[in-house]
This record gives C-alpha cells, sequence and structure tokens, in this order.
C-alpha cells in the first residue's frame, strides 16, 4: 500500500511529536512541593530548589525557612518544604517594630524582638488585652501592643499602698486595682485626669444613710458628719415640733438611720349645751293663782 507523500509527511511528524513527548514526560523529575503545610506533587524540569519555587511563582524571603537548601539539585521524590514567616507589628515603648517570624506565641514573638516584659506589665493582642503570661496568648498574633506599668501610691482610709498601672486614668487605675467607687466618693486628683508614675491618688469614702421620712425611705451615701446636715442635702426641712432621731447635731455612723417625725398639733373645741334654771318668785301685785314671766332663760353653752 503506498500512502501519498503528504500523509507520510504527516505521520511522521506525527511520530516525532509523540517520540519528543514521551521523552520530555520520561525526563521529568517528580517532586513533592509542601507550602505551609498545604503539598503538591510536581513533575518538574528544573534542577535545583531555587528553580523549583520559581517555576512555582513563589517568592521567598529571607525570613522564610526552606528546605532543603535553595542550591540543593532535585531528584526524584525529593519532599521540599517551605514555611513562610508571618508579618508581625509591635508597639511598644513608643516605637513601632515590624518584624516577620516563626514565633507561636507572643511570649517568642516578643523575645525575638528583643523585647522584656516587667510583673506588671500588660499585652494586648489584636486590639484584645491578654492573660499576664503571653505564651498563653493568640498563637498566631498579627498587631501586638505592650503596655507598660507605672507605680502610683494609693491613698485611702489612712492607708497608703504602692499600686501598678497600666491604665491611662485614674478612674480606669482604681477599676484596675478592683476599687468600687460610690458618686459620692471623693477623689482627688479626679478620675479623668491622666495617670503618671509616681503619682498620689487619695480616695475619701462616703458612708451609706438611710432617711425615713414622710413614709417614704432614703438611702443615700454623704461625707456630712451631721444628721442636719445629711437632711439639708436631701432638702428635708422640719417645721413646728417636728424632731429626728438622732438628734439634728447627732454625728454620723456607718450606715447610721436617721428617721423624722412629724408633729402637728389640733385644737378640739367641743360646745354641749346647758339648760336654764327656772326660778319661781311670789309677786304681791298679781291676783291669787296668776303667774307672769319676768325674764325668758336662754340656755348656756
Amino acid at each position: 500500500m503506498h500512502l501519498p507523500r503528504g500523509l507520510k509527511a504527516f505521520v511522521a511528524l506525527t511520530f516525532i511529536v509523540a517520540t519528543l513527548a514521551a521523552t520530555y514526560q520520561t525526563t521529568l523529575t517528580p517532586v513533592t512541593l509542601v507550602v505551609d503545610g498545604q503539598v503538591q506533587r510536581l513533575h518538574t524540569h528544573q534542577d535545583t530548589v531555587a528553580a523549583l519555587l520559581m517555576d512555582a511563582d513563589l517568592t521567598i524571603r529571607p525570613e522564610d525557612i526552606v528546605t532543603p537548601a535553595p542550591d540543593t539539585p532535585l531528584k526524584p521524590g525529593l519532599i521540599v518544604e517551605v514555611w513562610r514567616a508571618r508579618p508581625v507589628r509591635i508597639s511598644a515603648d513608643g516605637h513601632i517594630i515590624a518584624l516577620r517570624t516563626h514565633a507561636t506565641s507572643v511570649k517568642a514573638v516578643l523575645e525575638e524582638a528583643k523585647i522584656s516584659l516587667g510583673p506588671h506589665d500588660r499585652v494586648e493582642v489584636e486590639g484584645e488585652l491578654r492573660p499576664t503570661n503571653p505564651s498563653l496568648a493568640d498563637p498566631q498574633p498579627a498587631r501586638v501592643t505592650v503596655h507598660r506599668a507605672v507605680p502610683f501610691t494609693l491613698h485611702e482610709d489612712g492607708q497608703a499602698t504602692t499600686l501598678y498601672t497600666t491604665a491611662s486614668t485614674v478612674g480606669e487605675a482604681l477599676r484596675q486595682a478592683g476599687l468600687t467607687l460610690y458618686l459620692a466618693d471623693y477623689v482627688q486628683p479626679g478620675l479623668g485626669e491622666r495617670i503618671s508614675a509616681g503619682m498620689h491618688i487619695y480616695v475619701e469614702r462616703s458612708i451609706p444613710v438611710t432617711v425615713q421620712v414622710d413614709g417614704r425611705t432614703v438611702r443615700t451615701r454623704t461625707h456630712r458628719q451631721r444628721v442636719g446636715e445629711v437632711l439639708a442635702d436631701l432638702g428635708i426641712v422640719l417645721t413646728g415640733q417636728d424632731y429626728t432621731t438622732p438628734t439634728l447635731d447627732a454625728p454620723l455612723g456607718k450606715d447610721t438611720t436617721i428617721r423624722v417625725v412629724r408633729v402637728s398639733e389640733r385644737f378640739l373645741i367641743e360646745q354641749e349645751p346647758i339648760p336654764f334654771e327656772t326660778v319661781w318668785q311670789a309677786d304681791p301685785d298679781l291676783e291669787i293663782d296668776h303667774q307672769r314671766l319676768l325674764q325668758e332663760g336662754m340656755r348656756g353653752i
């Protein structure tokens, strides 16, 4: 059987292409590429790890880990692992530090950045405060802020105590210290003042007082010293014979109960009619068996 010349050429070309394709496939090197734990099985004509990564369109940074080394020749069955460093932004001591790291905890990240923590410092990760021990915090932090603690002295009930805080204001510092404040408590400097190292904060506690007046009970807190001063602050006025227990000049104690007693005066007038008395007397000018009225009687009261 004779084939046309053109068909012979086509068959020959097809054979050559198939042979080249088969040869190309047989010369591919099978390797496994693992990127951040993701596995890919590849066949490549590249001859080194670096060329393989470039062919896979992977950008390798100095902080990334590549095993085996980039200049390692490829061979069938080779496993190439790439662990890319993660970017972390640290704010501490007025500075911003940007780094790429393989650290798996906040503690390790800070150690890599050569940032040490004091016993009272606090760490904020992704905008949230984390436990005092930063090794227990988010294992993959991206934004870390270190809040440095400053000392201050709290004066309360005649006692002075040195405390540490990472708060920015007096009110936040007292809240961190576990103090419950009431509206009538006196705090100096004010709660909104910015905290500073070595600051002295004075807290003068108000005392609870209960006032019973006009059928209602008022519970309040005060810095006043005497009963009358508390009533004046509450706008409670005594009139006439009103009185209090304890008395107005009595000193206040803790949990004092003041009772206001209202006194009213009433005048009751009772009227009872008193019958008049009838008096008979002789009248020489009248005939026998006759009588007359000399004066009409009136009822008394």
